[in-house]
């Protein structure tokens, strides 16, 4: 008895150190409710796997890569950035060179804004196996949030020249979008939509990126075509849903554009959709904006982190908090968190823009020119940079 207690002890213990896959919400789970059905199977099967068998590697990471998804469906990234960090850890304590464990790690970093860190893996990745495609893509990220945009650009050039794919043509979109080249970076985002499967989430995030390509220069009913179209393959599709709060915000309909933006949060967690929220709100309701402000502001805080050692220890977020610190007037707590995203990457134009856009709202006109004139180094045609930069004097 005192045996079978200490092997049942220890197998709980093993049991325990792997995390738990999460119910989804009930509007995320029936929105689709088929593709939840078949994943929730799927990771139970890995989850009973590793239950039998604690150091089965090969389902550790299938296990990773699954949550890896999982959050990107869900937006809990904050849940399962963690868990997979965990599963790749353990495995690459023992295999240090598993390059599908490594790509995961890099995968993770990049999620949680450890740019730097992220760059790092993907470096070692490459250098383990130069012939990968999907290297050069954790490559371009890295890169492309440091603002290091010719290393970029070189990336993404391997990238899609080793694999033409769904994946490296949206790079080359974003890459030519941050250069003004609106027209390329529609054309490549085209072809990122027709290499994927219709309804899946990573053809319908291309869609609607599309689709906010088109919103960037003025053609709103094109944007609108699009967010259906993917609204119809997907259906409550977060990013489809936030589109359509965009176009009505542009119409001036804010009352229509917060209800998109709460039915979209409903489906997905992702901050730029209370964002965009409270700019309604504060056209039709300021005290509400005020008090949803306080909301964002408290839930980024509680990922927010100085500590650069693993995804699991929290998530990057001061960008996003110097801009909500802007919309209830507390410019110095927004210069302090848009100074601290400078300090780990000062050559981003969107970080360049922001602290900018900062020293603006502070009636330091020096130094909004000094860091706006960063932000549009690359011809970027975004149109609120474009505006920002007008108005302070660029």
């Amino acid at each position: 008895l005192t045996t079978l207690g200490f092997v049942y002890r220890n197998y709980e213990k093993k049991k325990n150190d792997v995390p738990m896959l999460q119910e989804r919400s009930q509007a995320q789970s029936v929105s689709m409710q088929s593709e939840w059905l078949n994943t929730k199977a799927a990771i139970e099967g890995l989850l009973d796997k590793l239950r039998r068998q604690p150091d089965n590697m090969k389902a550790k990471l299938q296990l990773a890569m699954a949550y890896v998804q999982e959050g990107r469906v869900t937006g809990n990234h904050t849940y399962y950035d963690e868990a997979a960090y965990k599963l790749v850890s353990q495995i690459l304590e023992k295999d240090p060179k598993n390059l599908d464990a490594l790509s995961v790690k890099a995968t993770l970093l990049l999620s949680q804004h450890h740019f730097a860190d992220g760059l790092a893996a993907a470096n070692e990745f490459i250098t383990l196996n130069p012939d990968a495609a999907f290297g050069y893509g954790l490559l371009v990220d890295a890169q492309t949030e440091l603002g290091n945009y010719p290393e970029a650009v070189k990336a993404a050039d391997k990238m899609v020249g080793i694999r033409p794919d769904l994946r490296s043509y949206s790079r080359v979109s974003y890459l030519r979008e941050i250069h003004g080249d609106m027209d390329g970076a529609k054309e490549a985002m085209n072809l990122a939509v027709k290499a994927g499967v219709p309804a899946l989430e990573q053809t319908e995030w291309c869609r609607t990126q599309l689709a906010q390509l088109y919103e960037k220069t003025n053609d709103f009913e094109k944007a609108r075509v699009l967010y259906e179209e993917s609204l119809a393959y997907r259906p409550d599709y977060a990013y489809g849903l936030a589109g359509l709060g965009r176009l009505a915000k542009q119409k001036g309909n804010y009352t229509e554009g917060v209800a998109y933006f709460e039915k979209a949060s409903l489906q997905t967690s992702d901050f730029s959709f209370n964002d965009e929220m409270i700019d309604c709100l504060l056209q039709t309701d300021p005290s509400k904006a005020r008090v949803e402000s306080e909301k964002l502001i408290e839930n980024l805080s509680k990922h927010a982190t100085d500590d650069k050692a693993s995804p699991d220890k929290g998530h990057y977020a001061d960008k996003e908090l110097a801009y909500a610190y802007l919309k209830i007037g507390d410019t110095e707590r927004a210069l302090e968190h848009a100074t601290r995203e400078w300090m780990r990457r000062p050559d981003n134009i969107e970080v360049n823009e922001c602290l900018a856009w900062v020293y603006f709202q502070k009636k330091d006109l020096d130094k909004a020119k000094m860091y706006i004139s960063r932000a549009v180094r690359t011809n970027s045609q975004n149109p609120v940079l474009k505006a920002r930069a007008a108005k302070i004097g660029v």
